[in-house]
């Protein structure tokens, strides 16, 4: 039996605090947890320290989720991302990341209705999302197709494939970069 690595057993503490609805409790500890891995990341950028840092800012990002802060959300999985993308962290908690940005994503357009002038703007932030989700979703599958989170990232994918066409050979580094922008350009990005 392998032993749990301690920022996976701190995140499982996230989302069991969440299950009991302990959102703000749920939020001080994800973000103690990014802050140590971030700490820790800017010590020694490994693979694996890259691979802590996603997992402790998902479990952020999921509590802001519930906590109602879906930009924040957004947010904080997006730099944890753009943080490691020089890294070559795995491709299931990459994935797991952009799920999660989706899930605040969809929660906030459900909410409002961007303006004409956002609305351009929310369609490409989504399209390039969807486009990252695409290519970390298949190399998940390669991965490890026994990983829980797959049939998730094919529902939203499914959804979003609805709403907009979907990139499957986008450069992951470049629509990246355009997802940042788009964001920034509909006022979800901080």
């Amino acid at each position: 039996m392998t032993k749990e690595n301690p920022i996976q057993s701190a995140a499982k503490e996230v989302y069991d605090m969440l299950l009991r609805r302990q959102a703000f409790e749920a939020m001080q500890l994800a973000d103690e947890l990014t802050a140590d891995t971030m700490a820790q990341w800017q010590r020694n950028n490994s693979p694996r320290h890259a691979d802590d840092l996603l997992t402790a800012a998902c479990a952020l990002a999921e509590s802001q989720i519930a906590a109602g802060r879906l930009k924040q959300a957004i947010n904080t999985a997006l730099k944890a991302i753009a943080t490691t993308a020089r890294t070559e962290a795995g491709n299931e908690q990459r994935m797991i990341c952009y799920l999660t940005a989706w899930n605040a994503l969809e929660q906030l357009l459900n909410l409002t209705i961007p303006d004409d002038s956002r609305r351009n703007a929310v369609a490409d932030a989504t399209r390039h999302l969807g486009s990252l989700l695409y290519h970390y979703y298949y190399a998940t599958g390669r991965d490890n197709p026994d990983c829980d989170a797959l049939h998730d990232a094919y529902d939203a994918l499914k959804v979003m494939s609805t709403l907009v066409k979907i990139d499957s050979d986008a450069d992951t580094t470049q629509t990246l970069h355009l997802l940042i922008s788009s964001l920034g350009a509909a006022d979800i990005a901080e």
